[in-house]
């Protein structure tokens, strides 16, 4: 069974890797980060040049994660969590509530940008790769996974 999971994710992983749109990737591309899990984006890091991004999704995205996870109150917002800090823990609170929210809009962007197609691309490797490393993984891990994996992810 574990060497089932391992070969399914280093043929995944290559398949992903020879897709001849990662070898196409556009100099000075933006890299998301976010519109696959992050287990994705750890076996295969350039995998959104497989969903073949026009231009104008380009910039739309650009903007949306501009405007929702990397908007300068957000940073601003986590700058103020300092070590010894009185306030750090609701300063905390307050970045994490606004990270999720603005996580939550990004995803309303994503969706409203993506076709159908690129949609059903990324459901596919995140599911394919979901399973392959639910293989691989012990109880042990798989419980560790479980507790710090974000709901919905």
């Amino acid at each position: 069974m574990r060497l089932k999971a391992k070969c399914m994710l280093a043929i995944l992983a290559a398949i992903l890797s020879a897709t001849p749109a990662l070898a196409q990737k556009k100099p000075g591309t933006s890299h998301f980060g976010t519109i696959f899990t992050p287990q994705v984006y750890a076996v295969e890091p350039g995998i959104e040049a497989a969903l073949n991004l026009t231009d104008e999704q380009r910039a739309k995205l650009v903007e949306a994660m501009t405007a929702t996870i990397r908007s300068p109150e957000l940073i601003e917002l986590g700058k103020k969590i300092k070590k010894g800090d009185p306030d750090r823990e609701a300063n905390q609170a307050k970045y994490q509530e606004n990270l999720t929210q603005a996580e939550a809009e990004f995803q309303k962007r994503v969706e409203a940008t993506l076709t159908a197609e690129q949609k059903a691309t990324v459901a596919k490797v995140n599911e394919a790769i979901k399973t392959a490393i639910a293989g691989v993984l012990t109880p042990e891990q798989k419980e560790a996974v479980a507790k710090t994996r974000k709901p919905g992810k």
